[in-house]
This record gives structure tokens, sequence and C-alpha cells, in this order.
């Protein structure tokens, strides 16, 4: 029966593996589009157009309200430096999802591999721990900064951009951080037990 249940988890770490394989080279894909579309916009203002036919700018912060502003009084390099700046802050989203899944690749590498205890997997948990706070603080610095771009170009009145840490995801980050510490002290009892027998 335990033979049988770890034949089991083996299959289904390499399923998740090579998930995780396949999303790490979307990902990459998805980030070098987007800082090539960073550079375009930045470097070829004038041959990038980006406008809608409507010449309005959609924008839906946090996919909670949806707005439409007119563009007509907006330069096409205005309206490219704002989406320029939507690029570099999903290019910034897109490097922390990847250094996210290279520290998951090598977790599953060494689960694949029948070493899931190893010492460097709680080094690897606690990575992923510390990239998730940082994205907990580096995106809505982001997001504010684009929003604070967009009301200025648009010159918006009673409109505002509010900074704030999004707290949810900071704790996520803690949470691992301190699983990896208990994942790192449970592979140090497994490794005194292993050296007493």
């Amino acid at each position: 029966m335990k033979v049988q249940n770890l034949a089991k988890y083996n299959k289904l770490s390499k399923s998740i593996s090579s998930i995780v394989n396949v999303l790490f080279w979307i990902v990459l894909c998805l980030a070098v589009a987007s800082i090539l579309l960073t550079a375009g916009t930045r470097l070829f203002p004038n041959v990038i157009n980006l406008s809608n036919s409507d010449g309005n700018f959609n924008i839906s912060p946090d996919n909670i309200i949806r707005f439409e502003i007119s563009t007509a009084n907006m330069s096409q390099s205005g309206i490219n430096d704002i989406y320029s700046l939507l690029f570099i802050g999903i290019t910034v989203f897109l490097i922390l999802i990847l250094l996210v899944l290279i520290q998951l690749r090598k977790i599953l590498k060494n689960v694949v591999n029948e070493k899931p205890f190893a010492q460097e997997n709680a080094k690897r948990m606690k990575n992923i721990g510390y990239i998730v706070m940082a994205g907990s603080v580096l995106i809505p610095v982001i997001k504010t900064f684009t929003v604070n771009r967009i009301i200025n170009a648009f010159d918006l009145n009673n409109v505002s951009a509010v900074y704030k840490v999004n707290t949810e995801v900071l704790l996520i980050g803690l949470l691992i951080i301190l699983f990896s510490a208990i994942f790192s002290y449970g592979t140090y009892l497994q490794t005194e037990y292993d050296e007493t027998i």
C-alpha cells in the first residue's frame, strides 16, 4: 500500500513539475513581450499607436470601477507614455512571478528526485516568502504611481490615488517564511534521526 502511494505521489509531483515548467516559459515569454512593448512605446512613440478607434482611454484599477476618458486633448506620445508605465508595471509583476516559479521549479526538481526534505527546499521556500512580501509593497507603489500619472495627464479633478501596502499578500509572505522555518526544523530533525539509525 505504501509503495502504491509513493508511486502516486511521485507521478503527481512530476505532473505538477511539468505544469510549473510550462507556466515558467509562458510567463517568461510574456515578460519579454512586455519589455519589448515598454521599449517600443518609449523609443517609437509616434510609430506605435495604442489609441482606441473611438478616441477613448479605458482603465479599470483593480478591476472594480471602469473609467473611460477622452483622449482628444492628449498627444499620441502622452498616451504612449501612460501605456509604457502600464507595461513597466506588468513587467515587474511578471518578473516577480518568474522569481517565484524559478524557486518552485527547483523545489519540485528535488521532490521528483525523491529529496523533498532537502535543506535547500526550506531556503527556497523562504525566498518565495521574501518575493511575495516584496510584491506586496512594490506592486501597490507601481499602481499608485501609474494612476497618479494618468490623473495628471488627463487633468482629472477630485480624483486621487492612495498608496496602501497589500496586507493580505504581505501576510501570505510571512506565512510562507514561517512554514519554511518549520520545514527547516523538520529537515534538521529528520537528518538527526537518520544519523542515529
